[in-house]
């Protein structure tokens, strides 16, 4: 059974197809399951509480000494997703 993947997938900075992705066998996420998520709500094709959702992601990523390659300040890339 293949899982649903929305698409396109943020993928190291940008929007891609799924078809154009790929993870390295050398990642640390691969390799040891480093990583963090926040879901984010969406209701009437607005997402909810971005801000909110954003800044805990900031803030756990932090917590795990990993880079936030989201820009909060401008969030242009994230606010594009179902355009």
């Amino acid at each position: 059974m293949t899982p649903y993947v929305a698409e396109p997938v943020y993928f190291n900075g940008q929007f891609l197809p799924l078809a154009e992705t790929h993870v390295s066998p050398l990642d640390r996420g691969f390799l040891y399951g480093d990583g963090v998520y926040e879901m984010i709500p969406v209701y009437s094709r607005q997402a909810f509480r971005v801000d909110e959702h954003l800044h805990r992601l900031a803030g756990t990523l932090a917590g795990i000494k990993l880079d936030n390659p989201l820009d909060l300040a401008g969030r242009s890339e994230e606010r594009r997703v179902g355009k």
